[in-house]
């Protein structure tokens, strides 16, 4: 097998960034890309790596709380912390202009930022995207289903009525606060569960797998088109059921692109070296937080620098849409880059330096006095 063919875990990098592409164009006015819909890919391949991880340290019976807690918290905290200050900078920024159709007074305070930095978005507390930064709403999502298959996977699998009695509790707890639509959506990010549990699934013929394939990659358009045209025009709200449907039909559409893509892909690249791919995944949940605020000032930025130089040079304020459609993804794309180099390609170094702080010291025997002595390297 050639060692340049494209392996399985450079696919799901591809799909990753590609989702994030999807989102940052679509906010950049290139209505055709459905964002939306590309934020349903996120939930199953999120579904997918974390559910396999989950499920396989519980069976094995190496589950930790605390290890778990900080792989999910620094992945998630490296980028959003920086990200809701960038926000607000870019907000005190964006007030100073004239004529903005924007309203902060909802946004811009205290109870949003906190409420993001806990996750309440779109819960029963239903916490607002600080300043305006809405592509924050998914995160909520993302988290609390961190936290709940988790909880459900060790009702099954402990060993004590009484911590199947806790998980089951905490379990109902969680679903209550988060309210319908994100306990709703949590079947479309185990979809990507069901896609791990179907990991081995093999068919004989290329010419059954090949077609598979293609009707799954284009049932996944046709319904992320269909979502867009039919539910988006119409302002059906998130929680409707038939937007939910078609979102399943997103997810099972590309869950099923996957599984068949599993059964003729390598799990990972022969030579061990990054990939594009891996590279540009590196940099994707920084380009999905800090793409909206940075493209809202730009853009205002430059609609008011062309305004101002119109009185010299009249056509110079044309200039403004045709910048915003083709020069501005770019530079979102490179200060995203810029912002992940001291964020989230520092995620495992931070991870890192926070597990030996909680763990202390450790233990190391004295060989010669048979005692312990601590390791403070």
């Amino acid at each position: 097998m050639s060692s340049t063919r494209l392996s399985f875990s450079s696919l799901l990098d591809l799909l990753r960034f590609a989702a994030a592409l999807v989102v940052l164009f679509f906010h950049c006015r290139y209505s055709i890309f459905p964002g939306y819909e590309a934020v349903i890919i996120f939930f199953v391949l999120s579904g997918y790596l974390i559910s396999s991880t989950v499920y396989t340290l519980i069976a094995n019976n190496r589950w930790s709380w605390k290890e778990y807690l900080i792989k999910r918290m620094t992945r998630l905290y490296v980028v959003l912390i920086p990200a809701l200050f960038l926000s607000l900078f870019a907000a005190l920024l964006i007030k100073g202009f004239a004529h903005i159709p924007f309203d902060f007074k909802n946004s811009l305070n205290m109870k949003s930022f906190l409420g993001c930095l806990l996750f309440l978005q779109k819960t029963r507390i239903n916490a607002n995207c600080f300043a305006l930064n809405d592509p924050l709403w998914s995160l909520s999502f993302e988290f609390w289903y961190y936290m709940l298959f988790p909880c459900l996977l060790l009702v099954y699998y402990s060993n004590s009525a009484v911590k199947k009695f806790v998980y089951g509790c905490l379990s109902l707890l969680m679903l209550f606060l988060v309210g319908k639509t994100i306990a709703l959506y949590f079947i479309i990010w185990l979809i990507g569960f069901l896609l791990f549990l179907l990991r081995k699934t093999s068919i004989q013929s290329k010419l059954v797998r090949r077609v598979f394939l293609a009707v799954t990659f284009l049932s996944a358009l046709f319904f992320m088109e269909f979502n867009y045209l039919t539910l988006h025009t119409q302002n059906v709200p998130a929680d409707d059921l038939r937007r939910f449907l078609i979102d399943s039909g997103v997810a099972f559409s590309v869950a099923g692109f996957l599984l068949f893509a599993k059964s003729q892909l390598p799990d990972k690249e022969r030579t061990g070296k990054d990939t594009l791919w891996k590279k540009l995944s590196g940099f994707s949940y920084t380009l999905y937080l800090t793409h909206y605020p940075l493209m809202i000032l730009l853009f205002y930025t430059t609609d008011y620098i062309l305004k101002q130089m119109a009185g010299v040079v009249p056509a110079l304020h044309t200039v403004t849409s045709l910048l915003f459609f083709f020069a501005i993804p770019f530079v979102l794309i490179c200060c995203a880059w810029l912002v992940s180099r001291v964020t989230e390609a520092k995620t495992s170094l931070i991870r890192s330096s926070l597990s030996s702080c909680l763990s202390g010291p450790r233990k190391l025997k004295n060989p010669i006095l048979g005692s312990c002595k601590s390791d403070e390297r």
